[in-house]
């Protein structure tokens, strides 16, 4: 029984370990423009710390909201404290995945939605999905 248990534990615990993508925080802001015309859209604020050196590529990003999918196109990734943005993570270190989800986006009706954001990357040769809830909520204002 013990042995069970340890077994059990072990294995939990490795499989955890064995991820080379973590997420450390995430944030659902809802952004409102510093003029009364344009439009208030959501922009997901994703922290990861990376514990490999393979190539990490995104393939998509899909977020359920209203009732509809997007497909997001465009995103935002880049190093923490780097100046500038990139296509793929390369090095082991802390990222920032920005989604805007602007109101124009092209929305369809989606079926067997899993969570609020799907994110479809390609990690070395293999492919790996990785399904994001319970947000924490934030308000942005841009002046």
């Amino acid at each position: 029984m013990k042995a069970t248990l340890f077994l059990t534990l072990y294995l939990l615990l490795f499989s955890g370990c064995n991820s080379s993508l973590k997420l450390t925080s995430k944030i659902k802001q809802t952004v409102y423009p510093g003029l009364q015309s344009e439009k208030t859209y959501t922009n997901y604020v994703l922290n990861y710390s990376v514990h490999t050196d393979k190539t990490i590529k995104i393939d998509s990003i899909v977020v359920f909201k209203k009732g509809k999918c997007y497909k997001v196109n465009s995103y935002l990734l880049k190093k923490e404290l780097s100046a500038s943005y990139s296509e793929k993570i390369t090095k082991k270190g802390n990222y920032i995945l920005e989604i805007p989800l602007k109101e124009d986006s092209i929305g369809a009706e989606c079926k067997n939605q899993q969570a609020e954001i799907s994110l479809y990357y390609i990690e070395g040769s293999v492919a790996k999905t990785m399904y994001l809830d319970n947000f924490v909520a934030e308000r942005k204002t841009k002046r």
